[in-house]
């Protein structure tokens, strides 16, 4: 059910409001009525007294600033959307804002067109929360249960975990307990499901099926190469290890930039770095990049952090030479920022890439937190995300690429998730061991609990490493001799690596610029 033309009502809150009447005009040609304040005393009672929907909120006023008034808003209306819209670029200002829970944020001079997106995507969000919740749930429930029984396609999963996920967004802001607890069971009953369905599909996928999912190692060949004669591609931003509802929580904060289109890769088995950037950026699997070169076999995982050897790998799935390609990597949150503010050149040469390592820096963020040492929820992972577009500077670089008319492509190189459960493994090989991974001759755990790989190249894997056990959905592995140290340390960690609708289903975002 669409919002009622009265039920559409906009604050705009600028001390200089009388130069936005062309906006404004543009807005009630829209069907929305806006009320007018020109600084924070004022908006404040106008929002006690009446119901807006939104609220545009400059940043910069005389007497109480913008995010003094947002934090007083949202204190005595937590439900109520504010968007900030400032002259400022500093990243002090975002950060600030979406640890106060902002809605959105536009930076001046506002674009009409782009405040009509954002409180259009506002208000479908309100929709979502208001409008028979409990009816469409079960609806969608319904056809999620229906499709799932039935002749399912590797599309259909896609589309599923998209509805599970905003359903994760919405109930988390509103709905009754009853709901999310079946919300919680429909989670773990379609988990399952899932996971039996790729493992009995897996190594069909890998030999001679034609009913195949779209890879990661498919986006470089497919979107990049068949562009290399023109002046320039499109940007390429690495997010690795996040997550679909990450990204639901942060698009929009970036629908006032960009038009966005959300698809899904199937992420390679296992998700881990050297076999998941490797196989995205070189645009093949990594039985096929191993076969070309020896040092693609088993990389450390700091080797695919490092730009010479990333563009050495991107040259290969584009068919560009490495002269053309400017690629940037960040790994913690400081050296994310630092990139956004030398970011003056970037984006100019023919390709650009940028890697984040998204999934380690959520773990930084949340060290600075007074949770650092809890377990991390599922709504806390995505209010990071959201705190992780400041903090690390990624606001501002998708800004500056909006700014240039360049169109982004956001992809994850594999999805993450937050283990809770520590399970035994044993392996009589001294290999090397990882959270949702482990390498070596005759691995021994509880099977219902994994996934074992007796021969990875049916996997499209490079086999040096011999055979593989991988960790099925909220659990990691734990050898029996560390096991109270890894079964009590490493809980609600946000990992990669195993088997999981969130860690192989990747997060693909077209991004074009308003």
């Amino acid at each position: 059910m669409s919002q009622t033309e009265e039920t559409r009502r906009i604050l705009w809150v600028d001390d200089e409001i009388e130069f936005l009447r062309a906006h404004i005009f543009f807005l009630q040609d829209h069907g929305w009525q806006v009320d007018k304040a020109t600084n924070g005393h004022d908006a404040l009672a106008m929002a006690a007294r009446e119901n807006y929907d939104v609220v545009l909120l400059d940043e910069q006023m005389a007497g109480i600033d913008g995010l003094t008034t947002l934090q007083r808003l949202k204190k005595s209306n937590p439900q109520l959307f504010v968007v900030m819209v400032t002259k400022s670029e500093e990243e002090r200002v975002m950060e600030e804002a979406i640890g106060r829970n902002i809605d959105g944020y536009l930076t001046k001079p506002v674009n009409p067109a782009q405040i009509v997106s954002l409180c259009k995507s506002l208000f479908n969000a309100r929709s979502l929360r208001t409008n028979h919740l409990t009816s469409r749930y079960v609806r969608q429930y319904a056809e999620n249960k229906a499709r799932i029984m039935g002749p399912i396609q590797p599309a259909d999963w896609e589309q599923i975990q998209v509805r599970l996920c905003q359903w994760d967004i919405d109930l988390a802001l509103g709905g009754n307990e009853g709901l999310r607890e079946t919300h919680a069971g429909q989670r773990e009953e379609t988990e399952s499901t899932f996971l039996h369905y790729l493992e009995t599909r897996w190594y069909g996928w890998m030999g001679r099926e034609r009913l195949k999912p779209n890879f990661t190692w498919d986006l470089v060949g497919r979107r990049f190469r068949p562009k290399t004669r023109e002046e320039k591609l499109p940007i390429l931003l690495v997010l690795s290890g996040m997550r679909t509802d990450h990204w639901l929580s942060m698009q929009p904060f970036l629908d006032g930039l960009f038009e966005t289109k959300l698809e899904h890769l199937w992420a390679p088995l296992p998700g881990v770095p050297e076999v998941a950037r490797l196989a995205l950026l070189g645009g093949a699997n990594q039985k096929t990049l191993a076969a070309e070169n020896p040092k693609w076999k088993w990389p450390a995982p700091e080797t695919m952090s490092d730009p010479a050897i990333l563009s050495e790998i991107f040259a290969r799935g584009s068919g560009l030479p490495e002269s053309d390609i400017d690629l940037r990597v960040a790994t913690t949150l400081e050296a994310g920022r630092d990139l956004a503010r030398r970011a003056d050149g970037l984006g100019t040469a023919r390709a650009t890439v940028v890697v984040y390592e998204y999934a380690n820096m959520i773990f930084e963020a949340r060290k600075l937190t007074e949770k650092d040492g809890l377990p991390l929820t599922l709504e806390e992972g995505r209010s990071l995300a959201r705190i992780l577009l400041a903090q690390a500077g990624l606001y501002h670089l998708l800004r500056r690429f909006q700014s240039m008319g360049r169109e982004v492509v956001v992809v994850a190189d594999s999805g993450s998730t937050t283990v809770n459960e520590a399970i035994e493994v044993f392996c009589s090989d001294a290999q090397p061991h990882m959270f949702r991974v482990q390498f070596g001759r005759d691995i021994s755990c509880d099977e219902r609990h994994a996934f074992f790989m007796e021969n990875p190249a049916s996997s499209a894997l490079d086999g040096g490493r011999g055979p593989m056990a991988l960790a099925k959905g909220p659990r990691f592995f734990t050898q029996p001799n560390k096991y109270q140290y890894y079964g009590t340390t490493h809980v609600g960690r946000l990992v990669s690596g195993g088997l999981s609708m969130s860690e192989v289903l990747a997060p693909y975002c077209s991004l074009t610029p308003r």
